[in-house]
């Protein structure tokens, strides 16, 4: 990374993604595909996973992880789904399973909390089953400062350590693993589809209203950023407030 380059300003304003990379549900479908379901997804932080038994599901597109501990601490992560008719194992979002197993709620199929087929409610014998082949579907888990990270990918995922390449090193001294974590709303990958394709003309407005919210953005940043500071203390080498407003991204008064 260029490090002089990340404290400079940006000289003028991009252009915004199309704006039909937004709703478009064949767009959504392709990236879901390239990005979400091969990717390492940060999915919740450890402590929301904290103890043996708990456990954490989540949604990545149509797809529900399930993530727990085992009972010696380890995490693993899996498909939410069970092997015998694929029935959800857990429908709520967070919680801790009873004993030392997880138990599908339709027929009782039971496995551990590493996954691995356990048993059934009414189970007859059957040649040629084996509980290995009838193991979770596993996903690829692991963890860094803190956060829990997932990718679909499942055994055929890169190492985590080997996707973060140097980023641990350049944020050792934030101490991430330290932060608490706040409870938040859930996000969606699902994309606004509205109900009817939108016309070449409205696809214009909408890139057209996107830039204009740029802008705005970029107005209220500098008029709340530059009236907490007095313009004559401001070092030669940052923007003045004269620049800014050449740029267009000042009012035309000039703060007090």
């Amino acid at each position: 990374m260029d490090r002089e380059r990340t404290g400079q300003l940006l000289p003028r304003l991009e252009k915004t993604l199309p704006s039909q990379h937004y709703f478009d549900p064949d767009h959504h479908r392709r990236e879901l595909h390239a990005i979400w379901y091969r990717s390492w997804l940060c999915v919740g932080r450890v402590e929301e996973v904290a103890q043996s038994r708990d456990y954490k599901v989540v949604e990545v597109g149509d797809q529900g992880i399930l993530v727990t501990r085992d009972l010696e601490g380890r995490l693993h992560a899996f498909h939410n789904t069970c092997r015998h008719r694929g029935s959800l194992l857990c429908s709520g979002s967070q919680g801790r399973f009873r004993g030392g197993s997880i138990v599908c709620p339709y027929h009782g199929w039971t496995y551990s909390l590493a996954g691995e087929w356990l048993g059934a409610r009414h189970q007859l014998p059957a040649a040629g089953f084996r509980k290995s082949d009838h193991s979770l579907h596993a996903v690829a888990v692991g963890e860094w400062a803190g956060s829990i990270f997932v990718n679909l990918l499942g055994p055929d995922a890169p190492p985590l350590h080997s996707v973060l390449g140097e980023i641990p090193a350049r944020f050792a001294n934030w101490r991430l693993e330290a932060l608490p974590a706040f409870k938040t709303g859930p996000l969606s990958t699902k994309p606004a589809v509205p109900d009817q394709p939108l016309t070449t003309a409205e696809l214009q407005a909408l890139d057209k209203a996107a830039e204009k919210v740029t802008q705005q953005a970029a107005a209220n940043y500098w008029d709340d950023a530059l009236a907490k500071v007095d313009i004559g203390d401001v070092r030669a080498d940052m923007l003045s407030w004269e620049q800014a407003q050449q740029m267009g991204l000042m009012k035309k008064d000039k703060p007090a």
